[in-house]
């Protein structure tokens, strides 16, 4: 009936006026249509809440035009129920959004928690196996070092890397045969595995066992190649001592 549907609009008009004060009171800058249709957890929690809240007062409509037609009430108290529900629903929609970011809050938090401690004990692992772990962007040619790369190429933590700076580290041999697998990897997919000597600023020469395949970077979409290098220097010092001793 026509008064069922205007006391129902007037409840959802009334509703989301409260709805629109709280975003705005939230983010006054950007208004609530760019919360609800933001593409984030909050956002996604708060339109999965509106979606049960919407049927659910019209479902409170429905009873409260039917006790009107029946003359359990007069049109007021319908109205009132009508009205006074969306404020109920909707406020309810607010705080069980609350409720779960709270929730998704302290599981992030924890899982935070637990990527940091795996990330010290990969590294604390990498500096007693003397295996460095690095990666390079495709095209843009940015590259990036863990803690043990530092320590094996003899460089502070802080240092400013580039490509063409490592690449100085290399004989010439070997540099040629190091860019012809990074092309390689990069246009076949295909991995590489090789060994050969870097030589450091203080003039020490190393031994080291280069690996490296391709991937795909799951948040920029670029492409990338990551390995890692394990210094092999007392180990092929040793093996080339016991050659040495068998001669």
């Amino acid at each position: 009936s026509q008064l069922f549907f205007g006391e129902t609009s007037i409840g959802v008009s009334l509703s989301l006026l409260v709805y629109s004060i709280a975003f705005l009171m939230q983010l006054p800058q950007s208004g609530w249509m760019s919360v609800v249709f933001a593409d984030n957890l909050g956002s996604k929690q708060l339109r999965n809440f509106t979606f049960l809240a919407f049927p659910s007062l019209f479902f409170v409509a429905i009873l409260a035009n039917t006790g009107y037609k029946t003359g359990l009430y007069d049109s007021q108290f319908s109205f009132n129920i009508i009205v006074t529900s969306s404020f109920v629903i909707f406020g309810l929609t607010l705080f069980f959004t609350t409720l779960s970011l709270n929730k998704n809050d302290t599981d992030r938090e924890m899982a935070i928690y637990e990527l940091k401690q795996k990330e010290f004990d990969l590294m604390e692992a990498q500096k007693l196996a003397h295996v460095g772990s690095w990666s390079l962007e495709i095209g843009t040619f940015a590259l990036k070092f863990s803690p043990e790369m530092y320590r094996i190429h003899e460089l502070p933590e802080d240092a400013s890397i580039s490509l063409d700076f490592i690449e100085t580290y290399f004989e010439k041999d070997d540099l040629l045969n190091i860019r012809s697998q990074l092309q390689n990897c990069f246009e076949s997919g295909s991995a590489f595995e090789i060994q050969h000597n870097i030589k450091c600023p203080s003039g020490n020469i190393k031994r080291v066992h280069a690996r490296g395949q391709l991937r795909v970077n799951k948040i920029s979409g670029k492409k990338e190649i990551h390995g890692t290098l394990h210094d092999i220097t007392d180990f092929s010092n040793t093996l080339a001592d016991l050659n040495e001793t068998k001669k």
